[in-house]
């Protein structure tokens, strides 16, 4: 399945994490509920490499503020998102 510029629901964020496995995810927050969690993202891009997702941000001319939310996806991990 392609994620990219898809709207995905935070339910859904296991799946981004077993296909991207050991990978940053670099998502646009959307939606946030009322208790602050997040809700709905847009997977904007993704990298082995921290630094490359940056780098990417800064590329597009825009800055690294609080809608974007950068995470790595460890399938055995808990998410924290």
């Amino acid at each position: 399945m392609s994620w990219k510029n898809k709207s995905i629901r935070a339910k859904d964020v296991a799946h981004l994490y077993n296909e991207f496995e050991g990978e940053w995810l670099l998502l646009d927050l959307l939606q946030r509920s009322k208790d602050g969690k997040a809700e709905e993202f847009v997977l904007i891009a993704h990298s082995k490499e921290k630094d490359e997702l940056y780098d990417f941000v800064m590329e597009e001319g825009g800055e690294i503020d609080g809608n974007f939310i950068f995470v790595f996806a460890h399938p055995n991990g808990i998410c924290e998102i």
